[in-house]
């Protein structure tokens, strides 16, 4: 009867343990879960602001274009063409 009992206290330790490490791995869980969702929304968020980016440089494209083509006297294309390399030089 001592063994029985005995492996009976071995076994509720042995669960105990499970559980407990269980739970760690649940919160662990959970925190990746939340960083996941700041993940989602700061990407969003950066969407959002490629996305107004993009919009500013198709309103603003035109006029620049022609701003360049007078200030360097050459046609439109070769303008942004040379701005780009002058970008592109400093990068």
């Amino acid at each position: 009867m001592s063994s029985e009992l005995s492996d009976i206290h071995l076994i509720l330790e042995k669960l105990n343990k499970i559980e407990s490490n269980l739970e760690k791995v649940n919160d662990r869980i959970n925190k990746i879960e939340k960083d996941l969702n700041d993940i989602k929304s700061n990407t969003n968020k950066m969407d959002k602001h490629i996305n107004f980016v993009e919009s500013m440089y198709d309103i603003v494209r035109s006029p620049m274009s022609d701003l360049l083509s007078y200030y360097y006297g050459e046609p439109k294309l070769k303008a942004i063409e040379l701005t780009e390399h002058k970008i592109n030089d400093k990068i």
